[in-house]
This record gives C-alpha cells, sequence and structure tokens, in this order.
C-alpha cells in the first residue's frame, strides 16, 4: 500500500481518526510502527503489559479468550479499519484476552506516548473508545471462561479429562505403530478400571504383550499373530487380568485410533469416513512408515466393528495453531506451496494432556499458563504452549526430523533429507527406515536406543555413549532455553515418556544451568522420585517455575478426543436434519422470584401475587408486583416478580448491574445459591434482607425430554449456540435444563443481548457439546 493510499485509508476508513484533521493523522503514523503478523500469530497475548493500541490496516485477526481446555472463545473480529488494545491503556492494566491473526495483517502500532498525547486530547476519539471499551467488556463479561476456569480449579476433574458418558460401555483407544501395538480399554462409567495394554512385537519370533489394570499387571508371550486378529488377542491377554476386565467386543461403543500424520487437513480430531481414510493415506508422503499403518489398524477395526463409531486423533491437530514463521524452513517458498514441505510437529496428544494436567496440579487457568512440554520416549520433542495453543515444536515434517530421539534422527533438516534421496538415490520411504533403526541415541552410541542402557554404558565410561548421552540432553536443554525465549517467559517445565518419566539424569542435565530462568530443580525430588501417580512435582520450594514429571496417558486423550469428535458430529449431523427445530431466543431481564414469607414481608400479611401475563415456560408468570433492590453502593428501583412463589428467595441481574449495587453476585444456575450475596428487598409494605439469594444468571436452555432426545443432549450438558441476526454470533458455555414442564427456548440476559444486538424471537442452533456435567 503506497504512502498516499495509506493517508486515504486512515482519512476514510478508521472511524477513530474521523474527526482528525490530515495533518494530525501524517503525525501518528509517523510516530508510530507499521507491523506485518502472519496467519496464527499472536499480535497481543493475555498477561503482557499494554504499551500500545493497534490499528487494522489490512487482513482480519480475532480478540479471544482461551478456556481450561484450550477451546477458543472468540469475543470480537476484527476487520480493517478497527482498534485492539484499548482497554489495557485506559485502564493500566495487563492485556486480558488474546488477538491473534487469522492471516497476514498489517498494522498500526501506535505507542502509549502518542495515544496520550495525540489521541486522548481529542473529545470524540475518546467518545469513541469509551463506546467500543464498554462493548469490548461486556462481551467478554458475557464470556464464561474467567468464571468457568475459578470453578473449574475447584472441581475434581477441572480440565474435563473425564470419560464419564449416560452412555454405557468402553472405549477402545488403538496406537498402532511399527513395532509395538498399544491399545487402552476405558469404562464410561469411570469404574477406574481402565485396562492399559503393549504389545510388542519388535521380535518376529514371538509377540510379548504387557496388560494392566492398577497395580495388578499380567504378561504373556504370543505367537506371531495377523493384525486381522487384534481384538481376539486383546480378549485373550485381558482375560488374564480376571473375568471382569476381560475385552467383549460387544461392550465397545467408541474406538479412537492415534493418526500420526494430519497434514494441513486436519486441525482437529474427526469420525472416520471412507473421504478421510483417502485423505490419511495421501498424507502417507510424510508419514510413509506410520500412516499406512495406522490406516490398516482403521480398516481392523471398521471390519470388526462395522456399526460402532470411530476417530481420528491426529498427532499433528495440536501444533495446527503454529504460525507461518514457526513452522516454515529456510528452503524455497513453492516447496511449500506445492509439496507441502513444512513443520508440522507431532506427539500433539501427549503435549496437550501435559498442557491440561499442568494447569490442573497449578490450580491455574490454561489460558494463562506459557509451558514447556519434554516428550522424551522412543519418539521425542518438545512442544512451546503458549496460553493453550502450541506456537513451537522440536519435530517437523517428518516423524524422523526433529530433536534428537532415542530410536530416531534429530535435527535432520527437510534441506538434508532431500541430498540424501538426491546423492544417493534414496525413495522417502528408504531414508526413513535408514533414519528410524541407525540414528538416535544407537547411531551415535553404537550401543542402543534404550536411556538406561546408554546410562549404564557412560558410568562405566564407554566414550560414545557419554556422546549420545550429552548430545541428547544438549538438545533437551537447549530448546528448552530457546521456547523460554520464544514465548518470553515460562511457568511450567514438564516431563514425559519413557525417558521423561524414569531418567533422572536426564532430567537433572535438561535443568541445569536454566536457574537464571527460575527453573531450579530440587535433586533430592529427582533423584528419589521413583513410582508416582499421574504426576510428581520435582521443583524446588522456592522455584519461580513449577517442573513437573507426568505420567504419559496418550491412549486415555485419544479415548477422550474420540469422545468429544463423536458428539460434535453427532450435533452436526442432527443440526442439518429437518426434524431439528431452531432453538427461539429470549431476552430475559432483571426479575425476582420471592418465598411466600418475603411476599408477605414486602406486600403484607396474606398477600398473593399477582398474575400480569404469561412467560414462554409452562405455568410461570409475570406480576403486577414490583420491588425495589438495595445494596451497600446504590439501589435499582421497579423490578418485576416472576411468580409461582420458590422456597427460597432469588434475585437475578445483569453483570452490569452489580456495580451499581455494590454487590458481586456469582454466574450461576437457577435455584444454585451456595456462597451468592445477599441484599435487601423494598416493597409497599416493608422490607427484607436475605442472607444469600443475588446471581448473574448463566445462560441456558430449556428443553423437554423430547427437545433433548432430538438435540441428543442431557441435562447439565453444557453446549456452544449459534445464534442468527445482523452478526452472526455465537455462544459458549450455555447450560442445557431437562425438564418435562419445559418448553424450548435459550435464555440470555439484557446484556448479552444488548452486546450482539440480538432480539427475543431470534434463532439459535446448537454447533458443539462443550462438556457433559
Amino acid at each position: 500500500m503506497s504512502d498516499i493510499d495509506l493517508k486515504r485509508f486512515f482519512l476514510e476508513n478508521v472511524p477513530l481518526f474521523e474527526h482528525f484533521p490530515a495533518d494530525r493523522i501524517e503525525e501518528i503514523v509517523l510516530k508510530s510502527r507499521l507491523a506485518t503478523y502472519e496467519g496464527n500469530e499472536a499480535i497481543l497475548e493475555t498477561g503482557d503489559e499494554g504499551h500500545c493500541i493497534g490499528v487494522m490496516i489490512t487482513g482480519h485477526a480475532e480478540i479471544s479468550l482461551t478456556d481450561n481446555t484450550g477451546t477458543r472463545a472468540v469475543i470480537s473480529q476484527l476487520e480493517a479499519g478497527d482498534v485492539f488494545g484499548v482497554m489495557s491503556l485506559l485502564t493500566g492494566d495487563r492485556i486480558v484476552a488474546d488477538v491473534i491473526a487469522g492471516n497476514r495483517c498489517f498494522v498500526l502500532m501506535i505507542p502509549q506516548e502518542v495515544f496520550n498525547t495525540h489521541i486522548l486530547t481529542n473529545p470524540k476519539a475518546v467518545g469513541y473508545l469509551s463506546r467500543l471499551l464498554a462493548e469490548r467488556t461486556r462481551a467478554m463479561s458475557n464470556d464464561l471462561a474467567g468464571a468457568q476456569a475459578r470453578a473449574l480449579v475447584r472441581s475434581e476433574d477441572p480440565y474435563a479429562l473425564s470419560l464419564t458418558s449416560n452412555t454405557p460401555g468402553k472405549i477402545v483407544s488403538l496406537n498402532i505403530g511399527l513395532s509395538q501395538i498399544h491399545f487402552g480399554i476405558y469404562d464410561t462409567a469411570e469404574s477406574g478400571a481402565d485396562i492399559h495394554g503393549i504389545i510388542d512385537n519388535a521380535d518376529q519370533q514371538v509377540a510379548r504383550i504387557t496388560v494392566r489394570v492398577g497395580p495388578q499387571v499380567q504378561t504373556m508371550e504370543h505367537v506371531p499373530f495377523k493384525l486381522s486378529d487384534l481384538f481376539k488377542v486383546m480378549a485373550e491377554a485381558t482375560a488374564r487380568l480376571g473375568p471382569a476386565f476381560t475385552f467383549h467386543p460387544e461392550d465397545v461403543t467408541a474406538i479412537g485410533h492415534r493418526v500420526v500424520h494430519g497434514g494441513n487437513k486436519f486441525s482437529s480430531s474427526v469420525v472416520i469416513t471412507p473421504a478421510v481414510i483417502a485423505d490419511i493415506e495421501e498424507l502417507a508422503v510424510f508419514a510413509p512408515l506410520h500412516n499406512p499403518v495406522n490406516v490398516a489398524g482403521i480398516r481392523v477395526a471398521l471390519k470388526q466393528f462395522p456399526n460402532v463409531p470411530q476417530v481420528a486423533v491426529f498427532d499433528t491437530a495440536f501444533h495446527q495453531t503454529l504460525a507461518p514463521y514457526a513452522y516454515l524452513y529456510g528452503l524455497p517458498y513453492d516447496l511449500y506451496k506445492q509439496h507441502g514441505i513444512r513443520r508440522y510437529g507431532f506427539h500433539g496428544t501427549s503435549h496437550r494432556y501435559v498442557s491440561l494436567k499442568a494447569a490442573e496440579v497449578l490450580k491455574r487457568p490454561l489460558g494463562e499458563l506459557e509451558i514447556v512440554s519434554c516428550h522424551l520416549g522412543i519418539g521425542a520433542s518438545l512442544c512451546a504452549i503458549d496460553h493453550g495453543r502450541s506456537v513451537d515444536t522440536t519435530m517437523g515434517m517428518t516423524p524422523t526430523d526433529g530433536l534428537i530421539m532415542p530410536s530416531r534422527s534429530g535435527s535432520i533438516d527437510p534441506a538434508v533429507m532431500i541430498h540424501l534421496m538426491e546423492q544417493h538415490g534414496m525413495s522417502p520411504e528408504q531414508l526413513s527406515a535408514l533414519i528410524n533403526t541407525e540414528s538416535g541415541l544407537k547411531g551415535i552410541s553404537g550401543i542402543s536406543n534404550d536411556i538406561h542402557e546408554i546410562e549404564a554404558a557412560a558410568a562405566d565410561g564407554h566414550h560414545r555413549a557419554l556422546l549420545a548421552h550429552k548430545a541428547f540432553c544438549y538438545q533437551v536443554r537447549k530448546n528448552i532455553g530457546a521456547y523460554v525465549a520464544a514465548m518470553g517467559g515460562i511457568d511450567v517445565l514438564a516431563f514425559t515418556g519413557d525417558v521423561g518419566e524414569t531418567s533422572a539424569t536426564v532430567r537433572s542435565l535438561a535443568c541445569q544451568g536454566l536457574g537464571y530462568m527460575g527453573i531450579k530443580l530440587d535433586e533430592e525430588k529427582n533423584r528419589n522420585l521413583g513410582r508416582f501417580g499421574s504426576h510428581a512435582v520435582i521443583s524446588a520450594d522456592d522455584s519461580p517455575v513449577t517442573i513437573l514429571v507426568v505420567t504419559n496417558d496418550d491412549e486415555r486423550l485419544v479415548a477422550w478426543e474420540a469422545l468429544r469428535a463423536i458428539e460434535r458430529n453427532q450435533l452436526l449431523l442432527e443440526a442439518r436434519a429437518e426434524e431439528t427445530p431452531a432453538i427461539p431466543v429470549e431476552i430475559s431481564a432483571h426479575h425476582v422470584h420471592l418465598s411466600q414469607a418475603d411476599v408477605e414481608a414486602l406486600f403484607g400479611p396474606g398477600h398473593q401475587l399477582t398474575p400480569m401475563h404469561e412467560l414462554s415456560q409452562p405455568g410461570q408468570f409475570a406480576c403486577e408486583e414490583q420491588v425495589h433492590l438495595v445494596g451497600p453502593k446504590g439501589r435499582i428501583a421497579k423490578v418485576r416478580v416472576l411468580g409461582p412463589t420458590r422456597k427460597e428467595t432469588q434475585v437475578e441481574i445483569a453483570m452490569t448491574e452489580q456495580f451499581k449495587l455494590g454487590i458481586q453476585p456469582p454466574i450461576r444456575q437457577s435455584g444454585d445459591l451456595a456462597g451468592t450475596p445477599g441484599i435487601t428487598l423494598e416493597g409497599p409494605y416493608g422490607s427484607t434482607t436475605i442472607e444469600r439469594g443475588v446471581v448473574c444468571a448463566q445462560r441456558h436452555i430449556h428443553m423437554a425430554p423430547e427437545d433433548a432426545m432430538r438435540f441428543r443432549v442431557r441435562d447439565n450438558y453444557v453446549v456452544r449456540v449459534r445464534v442468527e441476526g445482523e452478526r452472526e454470533l455465537i455462544f459458549g458455555d450455555v447450560v442445557v435444563r431437562v425438564n418435562p414442564a419445559f418448553r424450548l427456548a435459550m435464555h440470555i440476559d439484557t446484556d448479552e443481548g444488548n452486546a450482539g444486538n440480538i432480539r427475543t424471537g431470534m434463532l439459535g442452533y446448537i454447533e458443539e457439546i462443550q462438556s457433559r456435567h
């Protein structure tokens, strides 16, 4: 864009500058910074200090919050001419939401000093920014991420890793690899009887099988078998755990398959269809030794369980949030555009699980943490997880491109791979096979890929074992430091995988010299770790950074992802079906539900509520009676009473009204009054003070049981709802309430309606199940 075009753009397309003369705008631009951001790049991040406001010139971006499961809630879409970063500069608080580029964006970043001297001195600009700030504040207050985060960290399952389902049965998780098959069998009743199994086919003469449930472990040897006999062998192996744990195919309600490479086609888990299988096969060019094996397992499972929903859970999906500058190599750009040569990342299910577990342990929202996850096992990679998003990872285009690994090569740049193939006439498959068997720790040491054998040899003074061990730990430590720099800080350093969980030496050497970053290891805790449960904290008590060791549980997360994907798919199919009705949206203003005792205290002995008109819910009505709400700071007059009476008085106000009253009620479902503040109510006869009962109502949907069946939801499910209007919006955290007396309707309060320009009578559509409580 030329200088002339820029001047015209700022004069004609930026509402902030509407009342500025041209020379003033030119002065602001000259004292500001023009910047370019790539798609998925964070322009502003939650928790940072605000030093500037931004004006979008080209491209689009979004203001969003991340909830405790990593799901992003979009607060506002930004297009050319829009302004962001205002709240932090006006309030002095840290940035409370991420601004993420949707594609390549050209942005004017106005520094705080220019903002103070040139913009805050213009009354029209201040008025515009005040309205914008109010709108954004309402939008963020409508999103329940903050309140939900505080509630979740106090719960037993704060990050929704439960596999509980109203449908009894078993979820099977399959991870079919080159030499091993890992499987998990999970009870949707969460009985605690999770079964984990490993079938080791490395020895072509015998298959060695280990199964465990709780502390019980059984091992067996089996003659080599075809993959088509997998489920039969699983049944034989689990029978050794006892009749209660034997695998019965008829109990299976869902199957999740770990798939190594999803390319840039899959950014989440998907229900498997023939088209999905074809895509996975096409992507085998990036994982020639893995995707075909994954597909073979899928085909066997589909044949054995043709009527059971099955899901592909991609190793690469978690890393689809990487920005172009993080995933591009220093190669000709056409290799990326034409052949897809870029960084994809792997071990995504493990890294995501580690991030959720870390947030659970720290009892902090995932959306505010900066985490370095070290998956060190048969394969190894590090991942930088910034506010729930993968922003960088050491593994690259293929599962053999990345960090030095115990059994695979590290730091294999695609340019080197291309050179090797060209010079030696090797196919990608041949090169991958060579890298898989003759590199990593074994390639350097000449001994083994087993870290404990390497450490034993190193202890005996074996030079190449020492070199291999030092090279591995150096790569880990180097990339930890790099990712702390990339994120601008670190809250958690986590180790997982066979090596990460069992080698105290690797953990110690990886942390050495990083004290200046706040990473302080407690060497005694680390050395004496031994067996542990789901996690262990090994950082020093005064360490600013929490150092965790997390039990690797890829199979459980695959099962969890499978459930989520199946739910999403069912809802999508249901939403497209003609028989599924739209949900009427109703705006609910502040109101009061009274107990009979409080009715008489306010309106006189023996008084009965007087119906004025019926409400949408059967048996509910607005009353002629009104009361005044009196809080510590102020009052709200003439608040409508709704009937009939209840056992306990409840007052529902909008979030914007709490400041006027001087109270801070929580966002709650109707009737959930524990720990809520009280208030004084005034009526024509007298007044009454309630000790508790003031809430901001959580947005919700009333459904009859037949509605719930059609929508495939249950009471207390939490869903996302798309509302059509002048500006289509999606409301998250909408709780479903099911009762035979209910009539289908979604209720939001006046704040939410005003923020989205939504009116009673508009229609909503369920887009996704967020959680099942």
